[in-house]
């Protein structure tokens, strides 16, 4: 085969200047397309790793949230029903039930989501390998909704530990030692104090299941679009 330097005449030349060029171009053109063929093989295949591990968290996550989630439905309920006996008198036979039902109000728990997944995937920029953006732009805004909803617990944990809890211990210390909590019943409900305790802490229960709906609303469908990169959507 004749080289350049082999070429005989100037078109010759040319000929195969062009020819060799060409050669080159398209060699080296194929060499990078199977070198991001081959790199984007490999992080299809870290993608699929990091979406598995990811689901697990979600999933987990979304089991807790759910359970957090009954328990201020709960609450609000409690509240609720606490605020409609407040200034009645109370038989003996119903102590009992106003007193579980003042018990539940002092049932508040609050979400801690296993984040080891998502903050290493954000924290060591692989966020970009998942491919779907839609599911890109989901993961990157949950610790917002967490955040969030943390906000709503710091202040709902203020009014009920330093205002609501502590009202309600001062009616329960003022019983005897046997029956502190019943003897008193009727007092608390009379405390104007407690009513407006019991505003706030509802207030607070209602705000944490709005933003915990919006977290579980967002969480779903991540599951949902990470089932379907990994091909296992139900």
């Amino acid at each position: 085969m004749r080289t350049i330097l082999q070429s005989a005449g100037t078109g010759s030349f040319l000929k195969d200047a062009i020819r060799d060029l060409v050669v080159v171009i398209v060699g080296i053109l194929a060499a990078l397309w199977l070198e991001g063929w081959w790199q984007d093989r490999l992080d299809r295949k870290e993608e699929a790793f990091l979406l598995v591990g990811l689901r697990e968290e979600f999933v987990a996550n979304r089991e807790q949230l759910v359970d957090h989630l009954q328990t201020w439905e709960d609450l609000v309920t409690a509240v609720d029903r606490a605020q409609k006996i407040m200034g009645t008198e109370v038989p003996q036979s119903e102590t009992g039930e106003v007193i579980n039902i003042f018990r539940r109000t002092l049932y508040m728990r609050f979400f801690d989501p296993r984040q080891g997944q998502l903050s290493s995937l954000i924290n060591s920029g692989k966020l970009g390998l998942v491919s779907n953006p839609l599911l890109r732009a989901k993961i990157a805004d949950w610790p917002g909704l967490v955040g969030d909803l943390e906000i709503e617990r710091a202040i709902a944990l203020h009014s009920f530990t330093d205002g609501y809890v502590k009202t309600l211990r001062k009616h329960v210390a003022m019983g005897d030692s046997e029956n502190r909590f019943e003897n008193r019943i009727n007092d608390l409900l009379a405390d104007p104090e407690i009513f407006s305790e019991l505003n706030g802490i509802g207030s607070n229960a209602q705000r944490l299941v709005e933003e915990g709906n919006l977290i579980l609303e967002s969480t779903d469908e991540i599951i949902r679009l990470i089932g379907n990169e990994l091909g296992t959507a139900q």
